[in-house]
């Protein structure tokens, strides 16, 4: 096990899943700083946020500074990282945050493949082409679903691709707030142009954030 601390969050992580990109990332305070700087940026004491590819809980913790555990909802496709991030919402103290091990996926299919990589965050329901990866059955549940049941007013999304098959209809009024990490290696441009369309179409709007990566944010008009 190692630990890192970054941005006023620690995190012990098995030696099992670090690779030397990702211990680059965490000693220089990298790792889902976007994310982070977007929470911070955007989410005031008043939110609920749901964080959908939580990892080892990095995010949801940083969120929960603001608004408290009780009012975190982080969600892990990946089985093996729950108990992971479950030990880091513990390490940093924060109590009553609801932890789900699901695939969040645009239909209603209650079970999805995702193929894992060490990496862990470059784990995903899409399958490359390129890279042969473990397979894992895991249960899934669609963002409507889980949109309608905890009535988050934020909704943070890392999917490594799978946000390309999302927001096909309109959310709940409680969501104020996406703040969305792209990832247009994984899908064409069209599909790109597609999912900002559907944005639009249920009524939320770019909103401006300064970011060198593809972590973009848009709320509700």
């Amino acid at each position: 096990m190692s630990i890192f601390t970054l941005s006023n969050v620690t995190l012990d992580l098995p030696d099992d899943i670090l690779s030397p990109d990702l211990i680059n990332w965490l000693n220089r305070g990298t790792f889902e700083r976007e994310e982070a700087r977007a929470i911070s940026q955007f989410v005031t004491p008043d939110d609920v946020v749901m964080e959908i590819g939580a990892g080892v809980g990095f995010v949801s913790i940083s969120a929960a500074r603001i608004v408290g555990g009780q009012n975190v909802i982080a969600i892990e496709a990946n089985p093996k990282l729950l108990p992971i991030m479950k030990a880091n919402f513990a390490l940093n103290k924060v109590v009553g945050a609801t932890l789900l091990n699901y695939a969040v996926v645009a239909n209603g299919n209650a079970r999805a493949t995702l193929y894992l990589n060490r990496a862990f965050w470059a784990s995903s329901l899409l399958e490359s082409n390129t890279t042969p990866r473990a397979r894992v059955e895991v249960p899934a549940i669609s963002l409507e679903a889980l949109l309608a049941k905890w009535h988050p007013t934020v909704l943070v999304c890392d999917v490594e691709g799978s946000e390309k098959d999302f927001f096909q209809a309109p959310l709940p009024p409680s969501v104020r707030l996406i703040i969305l990490e792209l990832h247009p290696s994984k899908y064409s441009s069209q599909a790109l142009d597609t999912l900002l369309e559907r944005l639009a179409a249920i009524g939320f709007a770019y909103v401006f954030f300064d970011s060198p990566d593809d972590v973009v944010c848009f709320a509700r008009q």
